[in-house]
Formats: structure tokens, sequence, C-alpha cells
């Protein structure tokens, strides 16, 4: 099925592709996983107020200005999913989406993890949007795999038509998020808060991941279709993160969430890992 009127940000990369055997559908957009991760961390955040505290008094920020930085940085987290090097890792779904959108599919030579392309990648739609004072918060985010990230070229990893769609779907995250205002002396290092936040983004990837603790499942071609009547792709967008702030505030999010960052409570479930 082509989705002609969508942005192709929306439907053709793919970011998880190993679901459960009883899952809609075989693979998950990187723009719905990237927001999933972001309204996790805005779930995380409004049950261990504390940790927005901390962090908002340590960089000398509202705790308000603190929460959407540290949103957006979750839902930039994956920017680097965009390039066709990570998307060529399952060469069938990059085909089929390709054919989707009508696009060619490319295959990418360079061995850089969507980690380091995603830091790069940031750093060209920083200077268009003029937003180097966010670089920070999302550099934080994209080292979600527990290592800082560097700083490759991007003509081996991305075409032009990758980047154009990574910042379209930048764009849309800015609208439904906000754009946060940097003064001019703003700070462009966070110093030791970096690994504060990295150690959010990485919980709050975890959580947003997680195929079985009954947080929202994508039905694509179904959400496509509203999408197309309305016109709008950041109507679709609002209602994804909209559903998981729903699931998030129910009183079963609330009691995953207070389980899993209990004080003391460092045990991990058998059937978890780190998502990729």
């Amino acid at each position: 099925m082509r989705h002609s009127m969508v942005l192709p940000f929306l439907t053709a990369y793919w970011g998880k592709a190993q679901p459960r055997p009883d899952a809609v559908q075989s693979w998950h957009p990187v723009a719905y996983h990237s927001l999933d991760v972001a309204a996790a961390m805005a779930a995380l955040l409004d049950v261990r107020p504390a940790w927005l505290a901390a962090v908002a008094a340590a960089l000398n920020l509202s705790p308000e200005a603190c929460r959407q930085r540290l949103v957006l940085a979750a839902a930039l987290h994956d920017l680097g999913k965009f390039a066709e090097n990570f998307q060529c890792k399952v060469p069938a779904l990059q085909q089929l989406l390709s054919a989707e959108a009508g696009r060619t599919p490319h295959a990418r030579l360079s061995t850089s993890g969507h980690g380091d392309i995603g830091h790069s990648l940031w750093k060209a739609l920083a200077r268009e949007r003029r937003l180097r004072g966010l670089t920070p918060w999302v550099q934080a985010a994209v080292a979600h795999h527990g290592a800082p990230t560097t700083d490759p070229a991007l003509n081996n990893a991305m075409t032009e038509a990758s980047i154009t769609d990574a910042g379209a779907f930048t764009d849309a995250a800015l609208d439904l998020i906000g754009r946060p205002a940097f003064p001019d002396n703003y700070p462009e290092e966070l110093g030791a808060e970096t690994w504060r936040v990295t150690g959010l983004v990485i919980l709050a990837d975890w959580i947003g991941s997680n195929q079985s603790w009954g947080t929202p499942v994508t039905r694509l071609t179904q959400e496509i279709g509203t999408m197309e009547k309305s016109g709008s792709p950041s109507s679709l967008l609002s209602c994804r993160i909209l559903g998981w702030w729903s699931w998030s505030g129910s009183s079963r999010g609330t009691r995953l969430i207070n389980t899993l960052t209990a004080r003391g409570n460092r045990r991990r479930s058998p059937s978890s890992k780190r998502p990729e």
C-alpha cells in the first residue's frame, strides 16, 4: 500500500524490526519509536520529579524548561536511524518501505553506528535551525548505548533524501514538543550532567521499547488513513504521543514506572534486554 500523501519520514523508515509473535505488524517506524521514548521520558519525569529537579538545579534551569529539553532530547535520540547505513541492516524491509514510498533503496558503506551518525546529523540540522543550545542535550541522547559518540562524515551513511526526512521529523518534533529558548550566554556543555541526561534517555528508551508491558502498539495503516483525511502529519504524531501519555498516566503505567525506578530495584527482567 503506497501512502502517497504522507511525508516519507513517517512511513519509509523502520526503527524496530523484531516484533513479538503477536505483533500487529512486522516493523515499527522510527518516528513512532522516537515519540514513544519521548512520552516515556515525560512519564518518567512525572513519576520521579526529584530526578527532574536535580538536573534542573544543576543546570540553573526551571523544571519546565529542563523537562522540555529532556523530552526533546529523547525524541531525537535515534536520529541516526534515518540513515541508509542503518536501514539496510534489514534489506528486505528497506526494499519494501522504499518501494511503498516510491523510492529507490540505497546502501551506504559507512560502518558508523546510528549514535555516531545521529551526532553528526544533529550538528547539521542544528546549524540550519539555529538550535546550537540544544546540541549538548542531543549529543547526550545519541550516546544512549553507553559510550561517547564520534563525528563521522554523513556522505557515506546517508543520502540527501534521508537527511531531508530526518530534518522534517525534527521540525515535527519541535512543533509538537516546543522549541526551547536559549539565551546568548547559555553554556554549550552539560558538564557532569551529560551522563545523568544520557541515563534518563537510556531508561526512557528501555521503557518505550518494551512490547510486553501493555504500551501502545502501532496500527500504521489505520492511523495513516486518519492522517490523510486531516492532511496534517502533526495530527498523527500528536495522537501517538497523547496515546502514550494516556497510558503512562494510567494506574498500570504509573505502577510500572514506579516499580522500574524504585530505589534499590536493580534487577532486570530475564526477558528484557537493551534496545538497539
